[in-house]
């Protein structure tokens, strides 16, 4: 692979032992070796599998799409997008996302979405405007092509999910979700498979009939052994052969009265009626496994029934695989995926890709932005900027050359606040929506005279002043917005437990890690820096994607 320059995929991870596991990198100078790997992805055989089944199409450059991702400057490629760009559904877009649309023409694109810019309004005109507009209705033995919208992220998913629905007036019927429906927010959770089908009322009886149908089969065949044990001991000693069908009830309450009455030997007594409870278990697993079939066919052709006129799937990177697998259980068939889009793909782990990579998607969408957080791997220290486990197949993609437009207008933050992430992130070009309010908004800054802490044997930092400080401000400012959203963030786990614990329990005001805070939304943001000594070290606060 040393003739494509600047690519570092991961063909093959291995489980050595326990919790580690072993990534071989391709690419590079020089090319990476097996390096440990950290967190939620080394964990996850999914990937494993997915890397090994793409592993044959990336050696053979398979696809024009995979060509594209190893070598995005190679030459032209053409178009695979179904359809073309048109606003024939009167969809509101601003010139830069609009443009952004526009230029979605290669199996790979890429599309820069700074915060508040109207990145999900820019991947639903695509896959509507370029994918679903030509696709036909009904699927009725799941022959035709889908289109798969994904993200790391649950929250950045349901809104994805949201304006998906209200581009097709909210029906529910073209959309299918797959996943934990605890996770989902309320949108992905409506359209959710489970949801569609309807067993919430039944869970506990589906749970003990399916999860429980492999054991109960064996459960039944060591009865039936029992049982005929027990009908040769009944015939050694005599007794009346083994009770059958119905008339295990009128048999274990006679031999009930007759012990009673002392009538028959413990001995024997103990024989007839452990051959009739056994009898009686035999029929209620039969009846089980009668009713759990019954149970699967109805779920097989209610699946059916929802899966035909789907046309979009809105699942997270790691529910894809369960979908696909969903899938060809109930049409017996492999998922065909004619586009894929990946909202917030700067913050996805190359290699989770590999699941989304099975499906074997004819162009793919990538929208996010690079100069926020990088994928989260779980390394310790300096470890995974160095072995480039940071690094997303957008940044990659863009660090080799690929051409990407960047939406410029932003709807969220007044422009006092703006045009401090414009200049130190954006050169200037991030601007700011002529209908937010310049009044509205400020930064100030509160200099507190603290020192750092932490405990011994963590690698996470907490300091009092500043927590105690960031409680007071939290509280004044929730007198002022009562109606609004109040967060603290802190790039620290432990800064953050700290102010968790000085907060009333009135869920007022949120507070959270800067990592888990991405993609949502507050009125008033109170940042703690932790960070305090006379070095002037921030720790991994000096990552500009950070800030």
């Amino acid at each position: 692979m040393g003739k494509w320059p600047n690519v570092t995929l991961c063909l093959n991870q291995t489980h050595l032992s326990g919790d580690t596991w072993a990534l071989t990198l391709k690419g590079e100078k020089p090319p990476l070796g097996p390096c440990k790997s950290y967190g939620y992805y080394g964990q996850q055989a999914s990937e494993t599998a997915a890397l090994r089944d793409i592993s044959e199409d990336v050696e053979s450059e398979k696809s024009e799409l995979i060509h594209m991702m190893l070598n995005p400057n190679s030459g032209s490629f053409r178009n695979p997008w179904p359809g073309r760009t048109s606003n024939d559904e009167g969809v509101k877009l601003n010139d830069s996302q609009r443009a952004a649309v526009e230029s979605v023409s290669k199996p790979i694109a890429v599309v820069q979405g700074p915060p508040g810019t109207g990145k999900s309004e820019v991947i639903v005109a695509t896959l509507f405007e370029k994918a679903i507009a030509g696709m036909k209705d009904g699927n009725q033995d799941g022959s035709l092509p889908v289109v798969i919208a994904t993200s790391v992220q649950n929250i950045a998913l349901d809104a994805l999910a949201k304006k998906l629905l209200v581009r097709k007036g909210g029906n529910h019927a073209l959309f299918v979700s797959m996943g934990s429906t605890r996770k989902m927010g309320p949108t992905v959770r409506r359209i959710s498979l489970d949801y569609k089908l309807g067993w919430k009322l039944n869970a506990d009886r589906m749970e003990e009939l399916l999860v429980g149908f492999t054991a109960l089969k064996r459960q039944l065949e060591k009865l039936g052994e029992y049982y005929t044990t027990l009908a040769t001991k009944c015939q050694e000693q005599k007794l009346p052969p083994p009770i059958k069908g119905k008339r295990w009830h009128w048999a274990l309450d006679k031999v009930l009265a007759e012990r009673r009455q002392k009538k028959l030997p413990n001995e024997r007594s103990w024989h007839v009626v452990a051959m009739t409870l056994a009898v009686e278990q035999i029929e209620k697993i039969k009846n089980n496994l009668a009713d759990a079939d019954t149970l699967q066919n109805r779920k097989r052709e209610r699946t059916r029934e929802i899966l035909s006129p789907v046309k979009v799937v809105v699942c997270t990177l790691g529910m894809i695989n369960r979908f696909k697998e969903t899938w060809k259980e109930t049409w017996e068939k492999d998922l065909d995926v004619t586009a894929a889009a990946l909202d917030e793909a700067a913050a996805a782990f190359e290699p989770s890709l590999a699941v989304l990579l099975t499906t074997r998607p004819r162009c793919l969408l990538l929208a996010g932005d690079h100069k926020q957080l990088p994928p989260h791997t779980g390394a310790p220290g300096r470890e995974a900027e160095r072995n480039k486990l940071d690094r997303s197949l957008m940044l990659r993609l863009i660090q080799a050359g690929i051409d990407y437009p960047m939406l410029t207008i932003q709807y969220r933050m007044p422009p006092r606040i703006c045009r401090v992430p414009s200049a130190m992130f954006y050169d200037g070009k991030l601007t700011t929506a002529p209908s937010l309010d310049e009044r509205k908004a400020s930064i100030v800054w509160h200099d507190v005279s603290g020192t750092e802490s932490k405990e011994a044997g963590s690698r996470s930092w907490y300091n009092i002043a500043q927590a105690k400080k960031a409680v007071e401000l939290a509280n004044d400012r929730v007198r002022v917005y009562k109606n609004g959203k109040v967060c603290i963030l802190t790039g620290y786990a432990a800064q953050s437990s700290l102010i968790r614990k000085m907060l009333p329990n009135d869920n007022r005001v949120i507070c959270g890690t800067v990592d888990s805070s991405q993609g949502n939304e507050y009125d008033v943001t109170i940042l703690c820096t932790v960070r305090s000594n006379r070095t002037g070290q921030v720790g991994f606060n000096s990552d500009p994607r950070r800030v």
